[in-house]
């Protein structure tokens, strides 16, 4: 009879044992909880959502796992969204509570599993150590005892390590009925001494409680009925300080089928009787449906046939509710499992179609853009070609000046002999401003030489890497052999992206310099200009996971060329991207005062050296680093910023720090 009990029991003490062991912050929650929940979670900003999402998924595991399978789905989504890898980890872990409270086990286990992973590689060894632990409860429940005792095992290795004393006599516990379930009662009575032995001096009463009754009922199971009784009245006295009416109504029960082992009949209707009691008080009807149960095996003992039946009849009754209860939970979670099924599914269905799309762009995007690379080739070339002629022309043209005025010195000389003095003195300053002129400009050509040497350079690596990667695309289509064309083609991409930045910028500032820019100043909004630059940067921005945040405020209208701003603020968050780890933040934000706009790009990047700072918006000296996926520069863009700037009778200046990130200002005056 006390055999048959324990099964009939078998759903009270799952509950119990996910409440006790899964987690410490595992509980029942009631309807009330869940709608103030809900409540919370529909007006909850961005940063609170994935919180009450996982608080949601924890609290339906009891009343409604599908609902909750759904919330720990939505948690593993916003947790990806932001990065949050400890928070991914949580919400796999509750999905595996909420299949198991569905009773898929494989798929409760496929959770746990990933779970442990994550927490494993981040280092959250107490979460490890829950996972394992909860996989040991799966083989369990699955009758594989060796891998069972091999997770609890491991999970207690574990947490011994964290000196948590409350959450080792847990896991000691799962040890110790599954020792009992394996009928190795002396094992199992270790395991539960060292449980007390640990918990002795913490406020774990309840877990006191039912640690005794566990002993009890090993002792029963071994037929050592007055052990067994000594543990269960020991724990009914805690359960009487505890106000505990559910653990007084088991244990009643449990001395009610020993009195009966005992044939002590009496003693077993009392027992039982005081069991049902507490039960009806309480709403326990699981522990309330057992001792009905007890009471017509008793009755069917004393040959009294009539009371038996009735209270087989109130037994059934009982029995018959809880399971269509139970029928229509579980309608009711195959139903919501399976429309958020169909929904991950038409989820998925779309992405696969936004990503096929996006790889045909993508091609076609490669295509063009390797056509405008051969056209802004050619265009380019013959920029240089004719800059370089026009340099030509025009210091022939003051050679033959100056030629001009020192021949007709020399004439003035010989005519005017009696102004010799004067004239050699007039003629050795202007020699001397020949002279320095001549430097000067030297000293000009051989920094754009310099500058130019760098601007080739620097072009050249795109080009080597597009013309090198087309070639391997060239063989391995010949070849058929597609593998890593993607790869390829997304590094030839990479290379034109960037020689096209440096080819506009390359082009911009050779307008600048000779005057064939137009500055033409014109009225409009600095916040839609600064949204335009960020949504042609954003695809960039992305790929590494930067998030570029807007602090502007809402009327900063200026009156400025539109163009060079633009170019300004393109290359300066350009930069900061180039420069920010994955998952950084980009902050663009502006001030206003009476007599100018200050504009300033933030990262929280890699920063720049205090020795590298007095080299930046210099064309004479050479600044261009790697980003932080290798990206490549010149550092033109920085000194078109400072002209164009500067064009506007503003200021550009920059504040960095290694390892904390650069925040790059810059003023526009109010006319």
């Amino acid at each position: 009879m006390f055999a048959n009990s324990k099964r009939i029991l078998l759903k009270h003490i799952r509950v119990f044992i996910i409440v006790a062991l899964l987690l410490p912050t595992l509980k029942v929650y009631s309807k009330n909880d869940i709608d103030s929940l809900r409540v919370l979670l529909s007006n909850a900003n961005s940063s609170e959502r994935l919180d009450l999402t996982l608080s949601l998924s924890k609290a339906y595991w009891s009343v409604a796992p599908a609902k909750g399978l759904d919330m720990a789905r939505n948690a593993i989504l916003l947790a990806q969204q932001t990065g949050n890898q400890g928070k991914k980890a949580k919400a796999l872990l509750y999905g595996g509570v909420n299949f198991w409270a569905m009773g898929e086990y494989d798929k409760a286990l496929n959770f746990y599993d990933s779970c442990y992973h994550i927490a494993n590689r981040i280092g959250d060894v107490k979460l490890t150590a829950f996972a394992i632990n909860n996989m040991g409860m799966i083989f369990q429940e699955n009758g594989d005892s060796v891998k069972a005792m091999t997770n609890f095992r491991k999970a207690l290795t574990i947490m011994r390590g964290l000196g948590d004393d409350v959450e080792t006599a847990k896991i000691i516990n799962n040890i110790g009925k599954l020792n009992t379930k394996s009928h190795k009662y002396k094992e199992a009575l270790e395991n539960y001494q060292t449980v007390i032995d640990l918990i002795k001096n913490a406020n774990e009463r309840k877990l006191y409680l039912w640690i005794l009754n566990d002993i009890g009922e090993v002792y029963a199971e071994m037929n050592q009925n007055e052990k067994a009784i000594g543990y269960f009245e020991q724990g009914l006295q805690i359960a009487n300080d505890l106000g505990d009416n559910v653990g007084k109504a088991m244990i009643y029960n449990n001395i009610g089928n020993i009195n009966i082992n005992l044939k002590k009949y009496s003693e077993a209707e009392i027992n039982f009787q005081k069991s049902a009691e507490l039960a009806r008080q309480s709403k326990a009807r699981e522990q309330l449906m057992t001792t009905l149960k007890n009471l017509s095996d008793l009755f069917a003992q004393k040959h009294d046939f009539k009371q038996s039946l009735q209270y087989y009849q109130l037994f059934k009754e009982m029995s018959d509710s809880i399971f269509n209860e139970n029928k229509s939970k579980n309608m009711i979670n195959i139903q919501v499992r399976y429309e958020t099924e169909a929904k991950q599914q038409e989820i998925e269905l779309l992405r696969k179609d936004v990503d096929l799309k996006h790889l045909r762009i993508t091609q076609q995007n490669s295509v063009r853009n390797f056509l405008l690379l051969l056209l802004l080739i050619a265009t380019i070339s013959a920029v240089i070609i004719y800059w370089q002629l026009q340099l030509k022309k025009k210091s022939n043209n003051q050679l033959a000046i100056k030629n001009e005025v020192i021949e007709r010195q020399r004439a003035e000389l010989k005519k005017a002999s009696e102004h010799l003095q004067n004239t050699n003195q007039l003629l050795e300053e202007q020699q001397k401003e020949i002279k320095q002129h001549v430097e000067s400009l030297h000293e000009l050509n051989a920094t754009k030489d310099k500058f130019f040497s760098i601007i080739a350079h620097d072009l050249r690596t795109p080009f080597n890497s597009i013309i090198s990667f087309s070639n391997f695309l060239i063989e391995q289509v010949q070849e058929k052999n597609y593998e890593g064309i993607e790869q390829y083609a997304g590094i030839i991409q990479n290379s034109s992206q960037h020689a096209m930045s440096l080819l506009l910028n390359l082009q911009e500032w050779s307008q600048s310099q000779t005057g064939r820019m137009d500055f033409s100043p014109q009225f409009f909004d600095i916040v839609a200009l600064c949204n335009d630059v960020v949504s042609l940067l954003n695809a960039s921005a992305i790929q590494k996971s930067i998030t570029i945040t807007q602090e502007l405020p809402r009327n900063a209208s200026v009156i400025a060329d539109k163009s060079m701003i633009s170019t300004v603020l393109r290359n300066l968050i350009s930069n900061a991207i180039k420069f920010t780890n994955n998952d950084g933040t980009i902050i663009i934000s502006a001030e206003q005062s009476q007599k100018e706009l200050i504009i300033s790009v933030a990262d929280n990047g890699v920063g720049i050296n205090s020795n590298m700072l007095v080299r930046l918006f210099r064309i004479d000296e050479s600044y261009s680093t790697s980003g932080t996926q290798n990206e490549k520069g010149t550092g033109l863009g920085l000194i078109l910023c400072k002209e164009f700037v500067e064009k506007h009778g503003g200021k550009i200046w920059v504040e960095s720090e290694v390892g904390e990130g650069s925040r790059f200002y810059f003023t526009i005056p109010k006319i």
